[in-house]
């Protein structure tokens, strides 16, 4: 019979509702009368709890924040928790329907509520799976797990009608489609149920049956607006988007950077921008330390690890100093440690020991709209330990310049273009990394190109684990700007890399497709030999206009792909490959040798650059999985029109800005699923960065998401935080899942009665390749098979569905069936039983089994309870099965007979014992080493060793009870090994352990934190000498031990107080050695005697010791007197031959002193009239002797003189232009003769002119002098006059 098979990925809450941690998925509990009878199963969540009640689905869910913090033992939160409770109701449906629990968990419950034995339930069993039978007419809903999603199925057999199915929702706050999802919005949060994908298997070919949501009056129900195969099943069932999430910071939080580890968790890195990112307890930094913004504050980076499921935080930490930080790149090696590379401008940037580079190298100012890199930035690579507690390794590596940024403006195509570059590790944990740098000097190891080309180059570098050695590094670029974006490594674990150029002298190789640079920016391609100091292969990528490689991938084969960004005609072929003309985005498959195009192509909207390209993968399988971004936040581009396939597209619709993810088939010859994914208000994007897919097609994207303060981007059920908690940015978290297998068995009922065979269906989707286990040691490969059991039992039968070439990960589906035969029902025969024995009885023969009576049985309705009756009692059991029913019986005889033993002793070697056992008709005692006759009652023993003796008692009935004594034995009397009398110090403390004997007593018991024991704390006040008493079977020894208690006192000169920039006499007595504190004020610190010289007031402390080791503390405060006041007031400026009046200030004893003349000495107000500038000083001291000083400083302008003739004849007077001044700093002459012509410069004014010119004497005349000067106060001036010169 043929059927319609409905499946909706349903609701989970986003508020942390994952399924608990300590199992292995969900656990619907059957109600044996613990709950209300209404309710036939209760599903339990970590934020809530879901009951199924056939006809209607209550959800009962609670706020998440509380709930978790709660747990963690946060008594900060109220325990006060707001709950929010609503119903689905499957309207019109039938009440006659059954239900059985599918796939039985192996544990079970037991409630014991209240005092009312009829309210208990024990023995309550789970299930993965529950099934309404004919829930509609001909329909079945089943409810399981998936991904750690609630998934609904609606099992449409031929016949039935879809529109019956009606869902009407009551109690939540709103209900409303989004994106064909349906958003369920209650008090507490919000909940999602996924839009359906529908398709049928016809021919064996999946064919795509389109279908949604119609939602009226909060009532849903599912539409085929196209119809389908009513023949033929049908599945609804969407793409997974395994999970999306905010971080939930409250400061802005801007999303960079993602990646994954082998347990499928996620690691994202982003930038904050202030406290409030939520770190995790015990994290490497908890703090924010952040740097210097334009608009922003500092930015740290923040790196979070999510669980697999999103549900929870692993762990999340800040790094960084106090510069600025960006994370560009992040990467997991196969031991779960992450490798961070990004950029700083932290001086204190954290480092290792043994770090390659734990220093700062500098380079130059530069900044963007958001972050002033003041003193320019290098790149740092840090290695973190799975608990994201300490860093494994952590380094600096650059140059004098800036690295690791991107500061070329034509290479800078998209926002954030600058924080590229790409970390990997390789199968030895070395990490490699391609990046740019503007550095002259940066270190090269076994370089292809040793040096710097002038302007900005590519770089690649290689670290060992640690990050102390490196092993690797090269330059990477021609005459003009080079960017390195991407980097991977071959078969031969060759490193290629790729990015953009400018450069028209990069070097390529000889068979190379491109030899020249096309355009002005072109990508580039290059492929070095596993040492690195060659280039094996290399070549230009692009057209004439703009192009640039992105990323980098290459396949099993070695060849090698690159996705990026073009404005050009870019190739497409072969023309068979999957293309949209004139689009912005291409791919691009070359051989390993870069010398063959295997294919190129574009994709996008048709009308220049839609995306930038932030993730990028070429799977084992060379399934080839693309992920970009764009919108208002680019300077180019968006994602309107981009090519979305139908039918399980995750989000049909776009904004603009919004994230593209798609997959095309091996060389690109299709387009096999691509979506978009974003919120409907907010501009997601990427703050610079890569994120990845793994090599099953899962991508680990990270998203700059919610700016504004708006929480709209698609968040998945269960997500640790489905709010954007700051008023700007929230890094979101997103995995998805491409393609997934789903293993489906479909058996016609289950069970078989013996010897007919069992035929299976197989209505699995994805993977080509199946392996049956029918539970009895037999297993199939065929897709469908039957079988023939040779047993009756209960089989869990299972399918592992998974694809051969490893494109996708496999998945399992199990059913249990019973196998039975006619009238066969039986119970394993029983033993008489001894007295506290328990039995397990086996029924056999039955699906179901009722014993009777149920006294004394662990469960009376399962095949195997356990019996523990007080008293003899036949039990019979009712078997049933689909292929009968069928009774047998069986007794349990107890015998009842009291034994017992003698209590354990201790006796001294060489003693004899007896031993004593009571209740039995005959003893065998062991081991029966030093005893005589073991099979008595009573035997006696001479143990030489402490003995554990074991007696078997067999009763009257042939019951056989063990029991046992304790026989020790004491070789010698007590030998103590005590420690040597010793001596303390007064006040001291010491620690005794005797050796040799087990016990104590000390006299007398004061002194001493145990008197009792052998090991004491021993701390008399005087010379004691104890007396100490040990015991044992053998005798009773007394011993001393004595402590000798030294006391030491000392004498310590008194406080005492001095004037700011005297000493102090500070000494102590009575001890052998001397040590004073704090010593930075201290003449000898170390004597009894020392010169104390304190800037502020001190108290001294000195250890005083004597010739025993004994020491004691004593103090001395050093205080200071204040200074004396005085002031000599303002400085002043005054012309030449004025007079000024001083104006002192003080309340001491004081007397001025100059150079110059005063005309007073002891005034305060003193009248002076200099006749150059100078200082007058007014010194004080106070009743305490302190002294204290000021000045003030009397300035004169400058003045110039200036002769107007002179008479350069040799007889001595007036021969030289003598040019005289006074508090002049800079001077500068020239001098002129009538026609204009220069014939004397100087800037020294004793420079004087003696008459001359070029060294002969100047004529009688008129000559111009023009002079120019600045004096002391800054004043600057030009004079110009004449000379005359007279013979």
């Amino acid at each position: 019979m043929k059927k319609i098979f409905l499946s909706i990925i349903a609701l989970i809450f986003l508020v942390k509702t994952n399924f608990s941690q300590h199992s292995t998925g969900a656990q619907f509990i059957e109600n044996k009368g613990q709950f209300l009878e209404k309710i036939d199963y209760k599903l339990s969540l970590s934020s809530g709890e879901v009951f199924f009640e056939g006809n209607c689905i209550t959800y009962n869910f609670f706020e998440k924040g509380k709930v978790s913090a709660i747990r963690h033992g946060d008594s900060s939160v109220s325990s006060n928790i707001n709950g929010h409770a609503y119903k689905v109701n499957l309207v019109g449906s039938n009440t006659n329907y059954s239900k059985k629990g599918l796939l039985k968990t192996k544990n079970f419950y037991n409630f014991f509520k209240g005092n009312n034995p009829e309210k208990w339930a024990s023995n309550v069993h789970a299930y993965r799976k529950i099934e309404y039978v004919n829930i509609y007419d001909s329909i079945n809903m089943q409810v399981y797990q998936k991904n750690n999603h609630l998934k609904y199925d609606l099992i449409v057999k031929p016949g039935a009608k879809t529109k019956e199915i009606k869902l009407y929702y009551q109690g939540a706050s709103k209900l409303t489609i989004v994106n064909g999802h349906l958003n369920i919005t209650t008090s507490v949060g919000k909940v999602i149920e996924q839009s359906p994908y529908a398709y049928q298997i016809i021919n064996e070919v999946e064919t795509k049956v389109k279908c949604h949501y119609s939602l009226n009056n909060d009532t849903l129900e599912f539409v085929f607006p196209n119809g389908y195969d009513s023949s033929k099943t049908l599945i609804i069932d969407p793409p997974i988007l395994i999970f999306s999430t905010f971080t939930g910071s409250s400061s802005d939080n801007w999303g960079f950077t993602a990646t994954y580890d082998d347990l499928g968790n996620m690691y994202v890195g982003g930038i904050v921008f202030d406290i409030g990112y939520p770190v995790s307890l015990g994290a490497f930094q908890t703090t924010y330390v952040g740097g210097t913004g334009i608009n922003y504050p500092g930015t740290d980076i923040a790196i979070t690890k999510f669980s697999d499921d999103g549900t929870q935080i692993l762990y999340s930490t800040y790094i960084g100093g106090t510069g600025n930080e960006n994370p560009h790149s992040i990467v997991c090696n196969q031991n779960n440690e992450l490798y961070v590379f990004g950029s700083t401008s932290s001086a204190d940037f954290p480092t290792l020991t043994n770090s390659y580079d734990n220093t700062f190298n500098l380079g130059t100012t530069f900044q963007n709209s958001v972050m002033n890199y003041i003193d320019g930035t290098d790149a740092f690579v840090v290695k973190i330990n799975p608990g994201g507690t300490n860093l494994l390794g952590a380094t600096y590596i650059g140059g004098s310049g800036n690295d690791a940024v991107n500061l070329s403006a034509p290479l800078k195509k998209n926002y954030a273009d600058e924080f590229r570059g790409e970390i990997i590790v390789d199968a030895n944990d070395n990490c490699w990394v391609t990046t740019t740098t503007l550095s002259p000097d940066f270190p090269v190891v076994g370089a292809a190109q040793n040096s710097y080309s002038g302007m900005q180059d590519a770089i690649a570098f290689k670290f060992n684990s640690d990050l102390s050695s490196l092993l690797w590094s090269t330059y990477h670029g021609g005459t003009n700007d080079d960017a390195g974006y991407s980097i991977q490594l071959n078969s031969s674990n060759e490193p290629i890399i790729a990015g953009g150029t400018m450069s028209t002298d990069l070097f390529t190789s000889a068979s190379a497709i491109n030899s020249s640079n096309s355009g002005n920016q072109d990508g580039f391609i290059a492929k070095f030999n596993s040492t690195g100091n060659t280039i094996n292969a290399a070549t230009y990528i692009g057209t004439a206009s703009y192009d640039q490689c992105y990323f980098i991938q290459t396949d099993l084969n070695d060849n090698i792909y690159v996705f990026g960004q073009t404005e050009g005609v870019y190739p497409i072929t072969p023309l068979t490959t999957y293309n949209n003309p004139g689009s912005g985005q291409f791919i691009h498959k070359l051989n390993t040798n870069l010398s063959t195009t295997e294919f190129s192509t574009v994709f996008g909207s048709g009308s220049g650059i839609n995306i930038a390209p932030s993730a990028f993968l070429v799977s084992d399988c060379e399934l080839i999985y693309v992920s970009g971004w764009g919108g208002n936040v680019n300077t180019v581009g968006n994602t309107f029109n981009m090519p979305i396939t139908t039918g399980n597209t995750f989000q049909q619709n776009t904004d603009g800005s919004d994230f593209y993810l798609g997959v095309f088939t091996q060389d690109a010859t299709s387009l096999l699923y691509a979506t978009y994914f974003g919120g409907a208000t907010a501009t997601e994007h990427v703050d610079g960065g890569t994120s990845r897919f793994d090599k099953n097609g899962k991508v680990y994207q990270a998203v700059c998401a919610g700016c504004g303060g708006i929480s709209d981007f698609p968040i998945s059920p269960g997500a640790w935080s489905s709010t954007n908690n700051s008023l700007n940015c929230n890094l979101g978290a997103v995995k998805f899942s491409f393609q997934n297998i789903t293993p489906v068995i479909s058996i016609p009922q289950p069970y078989v009665c013996m010897p007919n065979s069992y035929q299976f269906s197989n209505l699995s989707q994805g993977g080509n390749e199946y392996l049956w286990n029918f539970g009895d040691g037999t297993t199939s490969t065929l897709f469908a098979p039957s079988h023939i059991y040779q047993d009756t039992g209960h089989y869990e039968v299972t399918l592992i569905v998974s694809d051969s070439l490893g494109c996708v990960d496999p998945d399992t589906a199990s059913i249990f069936i019973d196998v039975f035969n006619i009238n066969n029902a039986s119970i394993q025969s029983v033993d008489t039983l001894c007295i506290g024995d328990t039995i397990q009885l086996n029924a056999f023969g039955g699906a179901t089994y009722q014993w009777s009576p149920s006294y004394g049985l662990s469960n009376s309705t399962i095949a195997n309870p356990i019996a523990f009756p007080d008293s003899n009692i036949t039990y019979m059991v009712v078997a049933t099965d689909s292929c009968g029913v069928d009774t047998a019986y069986t007794s349990l005889i107890y015998a009842v007979e009291p034994t017992s033993i003698m209590n354990d002793t201790l006796i001294c070697l060489g003693d004899i014992v007896t031993l004593n056992a009571f209740g039995g008709v005959n003893y065998n005692w062991y081991p029966t080493t030093a005893m005589i006759n073991p099979g008595a009652q009573n035997p006696n023993i001479t143990p030489t060793d402490s003995t554990l003796y074991f007696v078997d008692i067999t009763t009257a009935s042939g019951c056989i009870i063990t029991d046992s004594v304790m026989v020790g034995v004491e070789n010698s009397p007590p030998q103590p090994v005590l420690p040597n009398d010793t001596t303390i110090c007064s006040g001291d403390t010491i620690q005794v352990s005797i050796l040799g004997v087990s016990n104590a007593t000390w006299s007398p018991n004061y002194g001493l934190s145990n008197p009792n024991s052998t090991t004491t704390a021993v701390y008399p006040t005087t010379s004691t000498s104890y007396n100490i008493t040990f015991e044992n079977t053998c005798a009773i020894v007394n011993m001393d031990y004595t402590i000798t208690v030294i006391g030491i006192s000392s004498q310590v000169v008194d406080d005492t107080i001095i004037c700011p920039g005297d000493t102090a006499n500070l000494w102590a007595t009575n001890g052998s050695s001397y040590s004073w504190s704090p010593i930075e004020t201290l003449s000898n610190p170390d004597s009894s005697f020392t010169l104390a010289f304190p800037l502020n007031p001190t108290t001294y402390i000195v250890e005083v010791q004597n010739n025993a080791g004994c020491s004691i503390s004593e103090e001395v405060l050093v205080d200071l007197h204040p200074l004396p006041f005085v002031s000599a007031g303002y400085d002043i400026y005054i012309q030449f031959g004025d007079q000024v009046e001083l104006q002192g200030e003080t309340d001491a004893s004081f007397y001025w002193y100059s150079i110059d003349n005063m005309s007073c000495y002891d005034c305060l107000n003193p009248l002076v009239s200099p006749t150059i500038s100078s200082e007058y000083f007014i010194y004080v001291v106070d009743s305490n002797g302190c002294e204290n000083k000021d000045s003030v400083k009397v300035i004169l302008d400058g003045a110039l003189y200036v002769p107007n003739a002179f008479t350069p004849d040799g007889d001595g007077i007036n021969d030289y232009f003598e040019i005289k001044g006074e508090e002049i700093k800079d001077f500068e002459l020239w001098i002129f003769n009538r026609w204009g012509e220069l014939i004397h410069h100087t800037k020294e004014m004793t420079d004087y002119w003696d008459g001359t010119y070029k060294g002969s004497p100047s004529q009688i005349d008129v000559f111009v002098w023009k002079i120019k000067y600045e004096d002391y106060q800054k004043k600057y001036g030009v004079l110009v006059g004449h000379v005359s010169l007279i013979r």
